[in-house]
This record gives structure tokens, sequence and C-alpha cells, in this order.
């Protein structure tokens, strides 16, 4: 069925496991010009008749595959006449090319370790509409493949993923540019930012990247059918670029649109779907906040009770019952911003707001103020002295 031996020896043995990583490419190459020099798909499996094997046809099914998979690994500017050429089959086999481009990248990167698959050129080189079919084939989410195109700077290949209407591209875009942390001397930057309500949103949506960063495990579903050089290191944290609460003019930025920033990183959420493990994340994000003049008080208020702004704050007494009541793992999001707020209090003043002994314990680990359970009972000490054993 191949036009040579060579491919039809080289798949034989890739379906044994059997890799001649010295000719992949060269194979490659030959099984896209294969590929490229039909007419029309049925073409490809003209031949099937020929085999005395009763699975003829899926036998040569698979060849065809396998030598797409071939050429979709070494993208080039035939890759998106292919695409052109044989969408809707690309379209209908494309779970069975993305198995045959996972197994050949996965022998590339044991073989041949310095070749990357550059799949954001093949968006580049591809019509809109076929951006599905091209995800389908590369078996990759559109969510990271977008994400890769945003740190690497890659607007074509971007806005070839993007849906047509305006306000819903843009829609789509904006979470994208924030988890990439869009710096202001990129391409994707000065096509999306061209006024100061753009400037906001990008900032909302940073805000809103860092709260999934601390809150979730932030996993990175990217496939290895997608270069991660250097160039797609991760953006957070990181010390290039600069995180952005760490950043000169974070508190500038907060203070001009405080209430949606402090609700849209700090809102309460079930704790199930919390991340532990990043608390000092969350601990160092809620202290760049505070010195931007946040009162924590607002954040308890509007967030842990989702209190509207006009509203008065809520009391001591209610803030401190409230997170003795908490999760323990809820408890570690927003203990930085209960001992911040807290700082205002004496021991006197949070006693006097205690009514229960899961209070006067919370306050305590809180602050480490030994005043605050002087006068205390037995259990609230023995509970106490237990935390600050390890107990």
């Amino acid at each position: 069925m191949f036009s040579s031996n060579e491919i039809e020896s080289f798949y034989v043995n890739a379906k044994l496991g059997q890799w001649a990583y010295t000719d992949l490419l060269a194979v490659a190459k030959r099984c896209e010009d294969w590929v490229m020099s039909f007419e029309a798909v049925k073409t490809w499996h003209s031949d099937a008749e020929t085999y005395e094997n009763p699975h003829a046809l899926d036998i040569a099914a698979d060849r065809s595959l396998f030598a797409i998979a071939m050429a979709l690994c070494i993208p080039s500017e035939k890759t998106g006449e292919l695409f052109r050429k044989y969408q809707p089959h690309l379209w209908e086999n494309g779970f069975a090319i993305g198995k045959w481009v996972n197994t050949i990248a996965e022998a590339m990167e044991r073989g041949l370790p310095g070749h990357e698959i550059d799949i954001l050129s093949v968006f580049a080189l591809c019509k809109p509409d076929h951006a599905s079919t091209v995800r389908e084939c590369y078996n990759v989410e559109m969510p990271d493949v977008l994400l890769y195109a945003a740190r690497a700077d890659n607007l074509n290949a971007f806005l070839k993923m993007l849906p047509e209407d305006p306000a819903d591209a843009r829609d789509k875009a904006f979470p994208v540019l924030g988890q990439a942390n869009l710096q202001v001397d990129t391409d994707l930057y000065r096509h999306f930012i061209t006024s100061p309500i753009d400037e906001r949103d990008l900032f909302r949506a940073k805000v809103g990247s860092i709260r999934h960063c601390a809150v979730t495990d932030n996993g990175f579903n990217g496939r290895r059918t997608v270069g991660k050089g250097a160039k797609f290191s991760s953006i957070f944290p990181g010390p290039n670029p600069t995180p952005i609460f760490k950043h000169p003019d974070f508190a500038e930025k907060v203070r001009l649109d405080v209430d949606h920033l402090v609700r849209d990183f700090f809102y309460r959420t079930d704790f199930r779907f919390r991340y532990p493990e990043h608390n000092r994340l969350a601990q160092a994000i809620t202290k760049s906040f505070v010195d931007a003049g946040v009162p924590p008080s607002s954040i308890i208020s509007w967030c842990v009770f989702k209190k509207p702004s006009t509203e008065p704050l809520v009391t001591l007494s209610l803030a401190l019952g409230e997170y003795a009541a908490m999760h323990p793992i809820e408890q570690e999001f927003y203990a930085e911003v209960y001992r911040q707020y807290l700082k205002d209090f004496t021991a006197e003043k949070i006693i006097d707001s205690c009514f229960r002994n899961e209070t006067l314990v919370a306050a305590y680990r809180l602050t480490g103020d030994k005043a605050i359970i002087k006068s205390a009972n037995h259990a609230v000490r023995d509970a106490c002295f237990g935390n600050d054993l390890g107990l």
C-alpha cells in the first residue's frame, strides 16, 4: 500500500514498538509526500481488496492513519494544505490519528530529544474552522494550546483558536491572557489591550489566575506533543515575569477596582475544592492586598460573609465565631486575613468577643497570644498547648 518499502518496514516495526530513531524524520517526510500525492481519500484504500486478510480494509486504514500522524509530527507548509484537503476524513478519524501522534511523539521524546512538534505553527497555518480538527488530531485540549500560544506570544495561532464573534473571542481570550501573565511588550498585549477598560479587565483576569493558583493544584495538562522549552516555563510562581502581587503597581490597581478584585480573589467556596499545599501563596497574596490598603475587616465582611459593600462590617464576635466554625482547610486560606484583622484588637477585646471554647482556641492559634487563654478553662488551654506541641 505504501509508496515505498521503507515506510512499510518502518510501520511494521513501529507496530511492534521497535523504532528506528535515526530514520524517523526522513520516513515522516516520505509519509507527508505520500499522503499529499493523492487526490482523494478513497485512493488510500484502493488496493485493500488485494489483501487476503478479511480485515484488509482496517489494515489499510491503519497504515493511512499512521502516515498522516507521521506527517503531522513534522509540521511544514504542507500541513495546512493537508488539513484543507482532507478535513472531513481527519475529523472523522481524529481520535485514531491522535493516538498515533502521541505514540510517535513518545518515540521522538525517547530517541530525538531535541525535536519538538511545533503545534502552534500548525494552528497558524490552518484555517480557523479547522482548529477543532487540529486539536483532535494532535490529541490536545484547546485551553492548553491557547495558553501555550499566549506564553509564546504567537498571535496568529492564538487568533485562529478564538470564536469569530468579537465579544465571544474577548471573553475566551482574557482568562487565558491573565493566566499567561501577559506582558506589555508582546504582540498579544498590543492586539488586545487598547483601552483602560481592557487594561482593567486584563488585571482582573490576572487576579483570577492567581486565585486559581492559590486554591487548586494548578495542574497544567500540556501534552508531550507540544514543545515545553524555556519559553513555555511556568509563569507563576517564578522570577520572570514578576508575579502581579509583587509588581510595583499592584497596590494602585487594587485601589482603583477594590470591590471587584477583593471579591474575585477571596470569594468563599467549598473547602473540598481547595488545595491546602498552596496556603503560603494565599498568605503572601493576602499580605499584598492588605499592604495595598484593603482593610481585613472588609475582606471578612465581603467575602467570608458575602455582604454587600454598602452594609456595615461584621462585628468581631461574628467574625471569630465564623472562623472557628470553618473547616481547617478553609481556616488556612483565610488565616492571614484574620491575623491582620486581629492586630487592631487587644487581648481583652478578643476574649470578650469569644463566647465558645472553640472560638478562644481559634483566636489563640491565630495570634499566639497567651493572654487570650490565661483565664480560660482547662479544655481550652489543653487544646492550645497541644497545638503548640504539634499534637
